[in-house]
């Protein structure tokens, strides 16, 4: 048979040719082309026809042997139930397991062929990436509607597997100690980093009682911290995971996932860790003085890490109890509210605003409070419920000068911005303890939506100098923000040469970092001058050269007004610098402007 249907670019087969792999697969095992051409009579047509397809593919896989029909539905829950697509060998381990024993049989391990085989089409081997996944993003979609109806227990399952294998003998050694066992751990186990991270997730979603399990590995302590040290060395930039906590109990981590059942277990303490069960079975309980309220080592209570997570039921669980502070602070200073604010759980913000022993304007560490924290991140509902307080102040300073005001401009957070500049009691242009202003931030960081915002103000100074003297123009000069620039460029009241306290100006701070585009921005301005030079003597060609910028160095030497062996304080010429730094390339475009004696 000639193969017509081709991959695309991603490695899935393209929308047109999509049915027809689906329906040539419906058409294996047909013995007669009676049977064939009844079966392409009853071929699904028209908008519902991708769904057909996929419900004829999985009555196909309930068809096959049991053995078959089971590995197919475990291969589709795990790809689509997954948290992250799951590497070929992370499938298979997953597959592996058995639940109860204490190490994995590697003769357990399925075969690639056989994983795909069994699945009826729907699924296809991803060599260059090694994944196997579903066979069209349809297809992904279908599953997320459906998977329910056709393995109503995966989150069970896929929670079973994980605490089966977090519990493996092998990991009852505990924290490795030195990177290279820690290495060889992650490599010889290859589904240890999935399931340290998320075991927890596909438990709190299960439809089925997975608390024997969970309260075992709570329990054991050596394999508890061994997950631990995964989860903070696979920790992602936008997990809400604290970094680098230690003395870590069960409890932190049932809070941290949102096991609710889990915890009320937990919190009833035992005189025994063993009792019997409804059939007088030995059952391991939670270990002894299991306390609510135990901090890690970073300060942090169970309160703290739901809060962080956004688990509002064990946060509201946790707040039941008398011996849960619910304002405790952290090494840090911060308190579950903050913790709330910062992460944007507006309901778990509610439920601990509601409590009269929490300060809602509470300040950590470095001076922030919780609505300050909810401005740095972009939490408009959250930022809004704060405000509704009257012991909140809208426009508070940190340690360092900053206002709400301020951390949401130099975040980008427009939605905030906008909120905050319409109240009265914010100063729009606040400085903090350096002299910035939230346009400056802005500026810095590149933010042309709220910058537009901040330049509408009246009161907001455009070309307001910091205690360094630098103007938001400067500022986005030297971060190269070029739409910025433009922006603050076309305002009147901005000064394009204005000289900082060292006598530097916005072009001597875009040709310092290399930034072409509002070199030429700036060179295009009849009121910036080009060799104007600061305290030091340097001029913006010195700062390039020194620095390498070619393409700079290029459009300062293509100025009819460039002194190209201008001499700084020391003495030193572009040139020099450009040969002292060895940037061969500027040496020799300079030598080539430069009549040597």
């Amino acid at each position: 048979m000639i193969n017509i249907v081709t991959m695309d670019l991603e490695g899935s087969y393209p929308l047109r040719f999509l049915l027809a792999h689906l329906h040539i697969d419906s058409l294996v095992g047909k013995r007669s082309l009676k049977a064939i051409r009844i079966a392409l009579g009853k071929l699904p047509t028209g908008s519902e026809a991708y769904d057909r397809a996929y419900e004829d593919a999985m009555e196909r896989i309930q068809g096959q042997i049991a053995d078959s029909q089971e590995l197919a539905k475990q291969v589709l829950s795990w790809i689509t139930c997954a948290k992250r697509p799951l590497t070929t060998i992370e499938l298979q381990h997953a597959l592996a397991v058995e639940i109860g024993e204490k190490e994995l049989d590697e003769d357990n391990l399925p075969e690639i062929e056989d994983m795909v085989s069994v699945c009826a089409g729907l699924v296809t081997f991803d060599e260059e990436s090694n994944i196997i996944r579903l066979v069209h993003y349809t297809t992904q979609e279908y599953f997320e509607r459906t998977w329910a109806s056709w393995f109503p227990d995966a989150q069970g399952d896929i929670a079973r597997t994980c605490l089966t294998y977090l519990s493996f003998r092998t990991f009852g050694t505990g924290l490795c100690i030195l990177n290279d066992e820690f290495n060889t751990r992650l490599m010889v186990n290859p589904l240890y980093g999935y399931a340290a991270r998320n075991w927890g997730h596909h438990a709190r979603a299960a439809s089925t009682e997975v608390e024997d399990l969970i309260l075992h590995f709570l329990g054991r302590e050596a394999e508890m911290s061994a997950s631990i040290q995964v989860m903070e060395a696979l920790r992602r930039w936008d997990d809400p995971f604290p970094s680098e906590s230690t003395q870590i109990t069960g409890m932190h981590l049932a809070a941290y996932f949102g096991l609710t059942n889990a915890i009320l277990v937990l919190l009833k303490s035992c005189d025994d860790i063993n009792s019997m069960d409804t059939n007088g079975q030995v059952k391991l309980l939670p270990p002894r003085n299991v306390e609510a309220d135990s901090k890690d080592n970073g300060g942090l209570t169970p309160l703290s890490w739901a809060a962080l997570s956004g688990h509002e039921a064990v946060v509201n669980l946790l707040l039941g109890r008398s011996d849960v502070e619910a304002d405790s602070y952290d090494d840090e200073g911060r308190t579950p509210l903050s913790w709330a604010a910062w992460s944007g759980h507006e309901a778990v913000v509610q439920l601990l605003l509601g409590r009269s022993d929490v300060e809602a304007d509470s300040e950590n560490n470095g001076g922030q409070t919780p609505v300050s924290l909810a401005a740095g991140s972009g939490h408009e509902a959250v930022v809004e419920l704060l405000l509704e307080r009257s012991d909140v102040e809208a426009d508070s300073k940190d340690n360092g000068g900053l206002t709400p005001l301020s951390w949401a401009a130099l975040s980008g957070h427009e939605a905030v911005v906008n909120l905050l500049l319409g109240r009265s009691d914010v100063e729009a242009d606040s400085k903090d303890y350096d002299g910035r202003t939230p346009l400056s931030w802005a500026a810095w960081s590149g933010y042309e939506a709220v910058v537009e915002l901040l330049l509408e103000r009246s009161d907001v100074e455009a070309d307001s100098k910091d205690y360094d003297g630098r103007t938001p123009l400067s500022w986005a000069a030297e971060s190269g923000n070029e739409e910025v620039v433009k922006l603050l460029l076309a305002r009147s009241d901005v000064e394009a040469d204005s000289k900082e306290y060292r006598g530097r100006t916005p072009l001597s701070r875009a040709a310092g970092s290399g930034n072409e585009a509002v070199v030429k921005l700036l060179l295009g301005r009849s009121d910036v001058k080009v060799d104007l030079q600061d305290n030091e003597g340097q001029t913006p060609l010195s700062w390039a050269t020194r620095a390498g910028h070619e393409t700079v160095v290029q459009l300062l030497l293509g100025r009819s007004d460039v002194e190209a062996d201008l001499k700084d304080n020391g003495g030193l010429t572009p040139l020099s610098w450009a040969t002292g730094r060895g940037h061969e390339t500027v040496v020799r475009l300079l030598q080539s402007h430069i009549s040597l004696p």
